[in-house]
């Protein structure tokens, strides 16, 4: 029987498991259920196929007792010399690390996008805003990302400042953050229907020094969490989602537009942008702006305005069913 055991170290101490993997050509079912019973393992990985030899896999926390297993072995197997015992400990492998190091910084309109493995300072006319690939949608990479952070620098030109923000789907938050620093007077709220977004939101918030006086993340799903509607209707509402969600949430995107609201719609390809704009028509809005990136498109829309005089006509057409 071989038998090798790396020296006894911690994985809590350095981040990993240990793994013990058990080859043999006699049937391994009596050493894994002793092994279960006795070591208190993690998990275990039974390979029962009828191709030679069997592989049982076990993983724990700490390095598993030598002696121990060497017993086990010798009473579960018929001829446990055979056997190839290995034990070896397994790092943790950080994939989220690694895929930092793969992004340099982003330039996106009014905006320069970097991650904390970034060392370099951030050019003094861009706004910088720090996000790391994690668990929550929205790096600024993505074309939808992409498209929403040019909308929103196209209304840093208009004359009406937005008082009122809010980013609906939030993610990580790269939008708000964004909204934040670009209408350093605005009220920004940042809401998602995913625990996980809305922490990692607060998270990059306090990372890019954004109070929570001008921003806050919270948990909902649409608009039902009360503190979305205590805020009254908004000068801005962004919405990188997808293109079915956008179509149901119609009526409440634009209900709970401002008057002179502006709608950035995301999430969306091209080809799905006339099946979505007849959701936001016939909530008699329109379209103001078109930006496409790739096969991707992001959709500025504004409340239709319609004189005392046209809505008339409008009806009276209706009415004569023209």
């Amino acid at each position: 029987m071989a038998v090798s055991i790396e020296n006894d170290k911690s994985s809590n101490e350095t981040g990993g498991h240990w793994v013990l993997t058990i080859t043999s050509s006699e049937n391994l079912v009596a050493m894994e259920t002793a092994i279960d019973a006795l070591c208190a393992p993690d998990a275990l990985s039974f390979e029962a196929e009828y191709s030679q030899p069997k592989k049982l896999q076990v993983w724990f926390q700490n390095a598993p007792d030598e002696t121990i297993i060497h017993q086990i072995a010798a009473r579960a197997l018929d001829a446990p010399q055979e056997a190839n015992i290995d034990v070896e400990f397994v790092p943790t492998y950080d994939y989220l690390s690694e895929n930092r190091e793969s992004f340099p910084p982003l330039k996106i309109g009014r905006f320069w996008i970097y991650g904390s493995h970034i060392t370099q300072s951030p050019p003094k006319a861009l706004h910088p805003i720090l996000i790391d690939a994690a668990q929550a949608f929205g790096s600024g990479t993505h074309p939808t990302t992409h498209g929403c952070l040019l909308a929103l620098g196209d209304i840093k030109q208009h004359k009406r400042r937005p008082q009122n923000i809010l980013d609906m789907g939030c993610g990580s938050a790269i939008l708000a953050i964004a909204a934040s620093l670009l209408f350093q007077n605005a009220r920004v709220m940042a809401a998602d229907n995913d625990v996980i977004s809305v922490r990692t939101a607060a998270k990059n918030r306090q990372l890019n020094k954004v109070s929570q006086r001008q921003m806050k993340a919270v948990y909902s799903a649409g608009f039902s969490n009360r503190m979305l509607s205590r805020n009254g209707r908004y000068d801005v509402i962004l919405a990188n989602i997808l293109a079915r969600p956008l179509r149901q949430m119609a009526q409440d995107l634009t209900g709970h537009l401002s008057p002179h609201g502006q709608l950035i719609l995301s999430g969306l390809l091209t080809s799905q942008v006339n099946w979505v704009m007849q959701a936001y028509l016939s909530c008699s809005m329109r379209l103001k702006k078109h930006i496409i990136i790739g096969e991707w498109s992001c959709l500025v829309l504004g409340h239709r305005r319609i004189n005392p005089a046209q809505k008339d006509r409008d009806k009276y057409q209706w009415g004569a069913g023209i």
